[in-house]
């Protein structure tokens, strides 16, 4: 790369570290409070469809958000790990991949050393307070992960003429994410483009010479990506969930409170000075568009977050206080000010000291915000239950044993929210599996009541969905109280369950460090080979660092490609995008090199023929 930021250790070890800095951030709950459950909400909605895809492929799942579920299958199967232990531990290696690609963006923009990408990727997250979408919005993580490697790949681009598909296919993926967001990030990268071209555009437009190249290249980035999204997403069933809750007096109040969050205002002082600074900082003349193009992303993704912020005040449904979370330009120009600040302090008031400065000044600021992310982490608790998940499986073993084939039918009655009864069953018994949400007089006035007889359905009440009916059944009929907290109120009751095992995520301290290092490396290892094809490759450090990212968007496409092709994504072949994706990566690299060494060999090292 051009005037890249010097480094003398492997390229490999600014990737390594932000992966261990970012994931270790977000596994401390598990590692400190033992959660056996994933954190947050909407985790028993993620749980179940991976359950879904690992059994029975897309065919089930009711959303266009398609990109999650192979992505989670194809981990489960390729780590051997429950649905559980994968969407609790997975996003902190996903919030470490989007780390990189921001990271990719300051050392690409500002030649910075690759010692300071850890400092930026953390602080990418950290900087801005507890990002929600950690611990609740898998969807709205896996695009902001893909999105910023895009980005990143879109920098390289104008950097060094290499990086163009790599943007597109990551940008395709976190369409199939959460298209919703995918939207967002179009614009903002749209008018980024805009903004960048100015110039040329308007030298074009005067009629004086120009070159648009650069900015019609960067635009088709944008417009292959919407084409094969928008193609895509239609072609996937109309019987699906768009993936839209319009409601705009609920967005507003959660947009409000977002904004009162005091801890979210902390890292602003530091953005500032990185927005100020960052401009100013002298570059080699090569680097200057990367710089001037980083610049406008960061622009105009504050002008449009704040933009879109203003209309869910007036009531105009933009999904603000999710916005909130994706302003990730606090936390990356947080990370320029504190690289700045260390370069500038020891250049002019302490010379001779630059590597300690840095040391301290990187430690102080990274610590601060480690403890406030930890501080408001630790507050953070799973809407599963030991006792709910035990009874969930516990339904799930009897209708294998007693009734396979047969519908199963759950009464829930001021209880356990239900997504935590789907998300606890075996996956063999999703399919066949329905609630009524009732009391029990009612369900057996009901036509569902009526089906179920036609049907042979089996309908068991759990103590911890349905506690007042349960009470009343054990009392009366304890014999139908076939294992602690399951009662069945319609099915053979010939014996008693042996004890069923409720399903966790173990968090040992074993489990929690290898496990996440498992699905950090399938990775990078898939997207080592893409890299290599995609990317430029006179800034290895660059390269390695947008490997794990262009794995990831890889795997999802595949998997989508997969499924579409009428092979599910399920059992033993669940693995088989992770698989595809390697290999086929490390054979086009291979193929590759050897194209570029026969072209040194016949022209000279680093000259390409025209």
């Amino acid at each position: 790369m051009a005037g890249a930021g010097r480094t003398s250790a492997h390229p490999l070890v600014p990737t390594v570290a932000t992966l261990l800095a970012v994931t270790s951030l977000f596994l401390l709950p598990y590692a400190f409070q033992r959660h056996q459950f994933p954190i947050g909400y909407d985790a028993p909605y993620y749980v179940t469809n991976a359950n879904r895809a690992a059994v029975s492929g897309l065919s089930h799942i009711r959303t266009i958000r398609i990109g999650s579920p192979p992505l989670l299958a194809a981990v489960m199967r390729a780590t051997g790990q429950n649905a559980m232990t994968v969407v609790a531990w997975l996003p902190a290696v996903l919030a470490a991949i989007g780390a990189l690609g921001a990271a990719v963006m300051a050392r690409t923009a500002f030649g910075m050393r690759a010692s300071w990408m850890p400092v930026v990727g953390f602080l990418t997250w950290a900087a801005f307070g507890l990002n929600s979408m950690l611990f609740l919005h898998l969807d709205n993580l896996l695009n902001a992960a893909l999105t910023l490697c895009g980005f990143a790949a879109a920098l390289c681009f104008v950097a060094n003429g290499r990086g163009r598909l790599a943007a597109t296919i990551m940008l395709v993926a976190s369409g199939l994410a959460h298209w919703p967001f995918f939207a967002f990030s179009l614009v903002v990268y749209a008018t980024a483009v805009a903004v960048f071209g100015w110039p040329e555009i308007r030298a074009y437009l005067s009629g004086r010479s120009s070159t648009l190249r650069p900015v019609t290249s960067l635009l088709a980035v944008a417009g292959a990506s919407l084409t094969v999204v928008a193609a895509t997403l239609p072609a996937l069933g109309t019987n699906r969930f768009i993936g839209l809750r319009l409601r705009p007096e609920l967005l507003k109040t959660r947009f409000l409170t977002r904004l009162r969050e005091h801890f979210r205002y902390y890292a602003l002082p530091l953005t500032a000075v990185g927005a100020t600074a960052g401009p100013m900082t002298p570059v080699t003349p090569e680097r200057r568009p990367a710089r001037r193009f980083f610049i406008s992303i960061m622009a105009t993704w504050m002008v449009v977050a704040v933009s879109a912020g203003v209309a869910q005040l007036y009531r105009y449904p933009t999904a603000g206080a999710r916005l909130i979370n994706d302003l990730f330009p606090l936390g990356i120009l947080a990370g320029v000010a504190t690289w700045w600040g260390a370069r500038t302090l020891a250049a002019r008031i302490l010379p001779g000291t630059r590597t300690p400065v840095s040391v301290v000044i990187a430690l102080l600021v990274v610590s601060g915000f480690a403890v406030l992310t930890w501080h408001l982490e630790s507050g953070l608790h799973p809407t599963f239950t030991i006792a709910a998940a035990r009874e969930a499986a516990e339904a799930g073993a009897y209708a294998n044993l007693e009734g396979p084939g047969r519908p199963l039918i759950w009464i829930r009655h001021q209880g356990v929210s239900f997504p935590v009864m789907n998300a606890s069953l075996p996956a063999s018994v999703l399919d066949r599996t329905t609630r009524f949400d009732g009391s029990q007089d009612r369900y057996l006035r009901s036509q569902a009541a009526r089906n179920a007889s036609t049907s042979g359905a089996v309908v068991v009440v759990l103590h911890q969905f349905n506690p007042e009916d349960f009470d009343i059944d054990a009392g009366l009929h304890p014999e139908r109280v076939v294992a602690p907290g399951l009662f069945v109120l319609t099915g053979p009751v010939g014996h008693r369950l042996p004890p069923v095992v409720a399903p966790i995520a173990d968090p040992t301290p074993f489990r929690l460090l290898w496990i996440p290092a498992v699905m950090a490396a399938l990775f990078l290892v898939v997207g080592r080979g893409w890299s290599v094809v995609l990317l430029p490759s006179a800034d290895p450090v660059v390269a390695v660092a947008l490997a794990p990212g262009l794995g990831l968007a890889v795997t999802v496409l595949l998997g989508v490609l997969w499924d579409s092709l009428g092979i599910p994504v399920a059992g033993p072949l669940a693995a088989a995008p992770l698989i595809v994706a390697g290999t086929g990566g490390w054979a086009l690299a291979r193929r590759t090199g050897r194209r570029r060494r026969l072209a040194s060999l016949q022209y000279g090292p680093g000259v390409r023929p025209s």
